[in-house]
């Protein structure tokens, strides 16, 4: 074991509850006998594991269970009682018997060690701030994935690190065939690997700038309606993602049937109160108004991202395009004409929709519901959809100068580095009340961790 881990739940030891189990359903759950081996006692006792609770039955009647996420697991072998799962927080807990369906669900909620033992790295395919991405494979197999790698002497500001153990706890609960799936977690000394699934077919933005890219408004309506069945499955959850654009649709393979939402590095839990570890964040260009706007906000945020992706596959073009001041600008006013986009009149009604006052803007349940989706006959060639290259230029970063300072927009400003791409998250701070001084540095443009 090494010396430090930066998942705080390892310091603590098991505390079996008797209060109901915190879940909302038990699909999915699995039953089984187990004999538990505890401080030297060995009983055959019945399990239920529901996602990150492990429960046991107990004479009595009620159900006392553990919390067991970010336990380190292992694989522990007895020579009278065969393999055993050993989960260890303070104290280890160890269950002998049929383990192998058993383990495969409880690794993902667990942290192991190992990695090198288990994985072999291939290729670098991306670097952000803190982290470098591979693709691996298997020691003993061909199937590829994807691993983050994460320096833990980088990740030394304490908002990273409750940052990190938010994103994986977040990937850990979204499970939807449209949404980018985390399979486990290692940890050593000095790095912290997440092991996701590799996506090889691109990215949405790069789809649309292909040629031979052509879309029907059948094509996009089918393609909106499972997107939106994505954000509602995490939306349930109480997940926002709050970064929703091209660049965080990958491709399993080049066929826009089979995209996955990802990066969920700036996702975070709804609160009521408003109060979030980064309140105001996303890219510029395809935030909500009312993020700008230092406004309470809440899911909806993620449809009015919905709606500037639909309108980009429709025109080719960003909404709020332009540098940075006019991005910033024209985000934090929000107002999108969509009257002249060639669409179907119900198609219009419901683009429109989504981009309407946080009041008036629906959600995602009520938008899956709109009559555009209802059509028998969605227009199929009177209006081809066609995409084209973006004729504005990408926005700049730089701190404006008191000249050039637009009185109602937000300044915002990064504090760290999340992607090598064209686009990047922001944390947002608004404008100081007093005049900025002007930026010594010289204008960067926005990059974009994948």
């Amino acid at each position: 074991m090494f010396k430090e881990s930066i998942f705080p739940n390892n310091q603590k030891k098991f505390t079996w509850s008797y209060l109901p189990m915190p879940i909302l359903s038990k699909n999915g759950a699995l039953e089984g006998e187990f004999i538990k081996s505890s401080s030297k006692t060995y009983k055959m006792k019945k399990f239920i594991l529901i996602q990150n609770i492990l429960g046991c039955y107990t004479k009595k009647g009620p159900i006392k269970w553990i919390n067991y996420e970010n336990c380190f697991i292992e694989i522990n072998k007895d020579k009278m009682l065969g393999e055993g799962i050993a989960i260890s927080k303070g104290d280890t807990l160890i269950l002998y018997g049929e383990i192998e369906i058993w383990f495969n669900y409880m690794k993902r909620w667990c942290i192991q060690q190992g990695f090198t033992n288990t994985y072999k790295i291939l290729e670098k395919i991306g670097k952000g701030n803190q982290a470098e991405v591979f693709s691996c494979r298997y020691q003993l197999g061909d199937e590829k994935f994807a691993v983050k790698q994460y320096c833990k002497h980088k990740l030394t500001n304490r908002q990273d690190k409750i940052a990190l153990l938010k994103e994986i706890s977040i990937l850990r609960q979204v499970q939807h065939e449209n949404i980018i799936h985390l399979y486990e977690v290692f940890e050593n000394e000095d790095s912290i690997y997440v092991v996701m699934e590799l996506l090889e077919g691109g990215d949405l933005k790069d789809y649309l700038k292909q040629p031979t890219t052509f879309l029907n408004e059948k094509q996009l309506a089918s393609f909106i309606y499972r997107l939106f069945k994505a954000i509602l499955s995490f939306h349930k959850i109480g997940i926002i993602h709050r970064d929703l654009k091209p660049k965080n649709i990958i491709l399993r393979k080049s066929n826009l049937s089979q995209f996955c939402v990802v990066d969920f590095g700036l996702a975070d839990y709804y609160n009521k109160d408003g109060k979030y570890l980064f309140q105001r964040c996303g890219t510029p260009g395809f935030v909500a108004p009312e993020i700008l706007r230092d406004e309470f906000y809440d899911f909806k945020v993620d449809v009015f991202s919905v709606g500037v992706i639909m309108y980009i596959i429709i025109t080719g073009e960003e909404p709020f395009g332009g540098d940075y001041n006019e991005t910033i600008t024209k985000n934090y006013l929000g107002q999108v004409n969509v009257d002249n986009i060639k669409i179907s009149e119900q198609g219009q009604l419901f683009l429109k929709s989504l981009f309407e006052a946080k009041e008036l803007r629906p959600t995602v349940k009520e938008a899956m519901n709109h009559q555009w989706f209802k059509q028998e006959k969605i227009v199929t060639e009177k209006y081809r959809i066609r995409i084209k290259e973006p004729q504005s230029k990408q926005a700049q970063l730089f701190l404006p100068s008191a000249r050039d300072t637009i009185s109602h927009s937000q300044l915002l400003k990064p504090t760290r580095a999340v992607s090598s791409t064209k686009h990047s998250n922001y944390r947002l701070s608004p404008i100081p009340s007093k005049k900025p001084t002007p930026n010594p540095s010289p204008c960067t443009k926005r990059k974009s961790l994948k």
